[in-house]
């Protein structure tokens, strides 16, 4: 979480855009344990949020929220594997602006 600007003592915080990543994508697996979030579970919820209309740049930050929290998992000792998380391709041309 960010902390922006609010009264002083009491800054307010705002969501970045992983955190809020993190919490639409793990509210589909809550309740799951870690061993359940397979790299087929993943496949199916990448489906799911394309099937919503979701745009591949934005699956991709929430499959990475999941994937990180599966890192940070075995780094601290508590999983000793991170399912393999799917990518998808995104379009990252640059978009011209012309005046005018």
């Amino acid at each position: 979480m960010e902390l922006a600007g609010g009264p002083p003592g009491r800054p307010s915080e705002v969501p970045s855009s992983a955190s809020l990543s993190f919490e639409a994508s793990t509210g589909v697996f809550k309740g799951y344990r870690a061993l359940a979030v397979t790299s087929q579970a993943l496949l199916n919820y990448v489906a799911k949020r394309q099937r919503e209309k979701a745009a591949n740049a934005t699956i991709n930050r929430e499959i990475e929220a999941i994937r990180r929290a599966f890192v940070l998992a075995v780094e601290a000792g508590t999983l000793s594997f991170v399912p393999k998380v799917p990518r998808l391709r995104q379009d990252n041309a640059p978009r011209v602006l012309r005046e005018g």
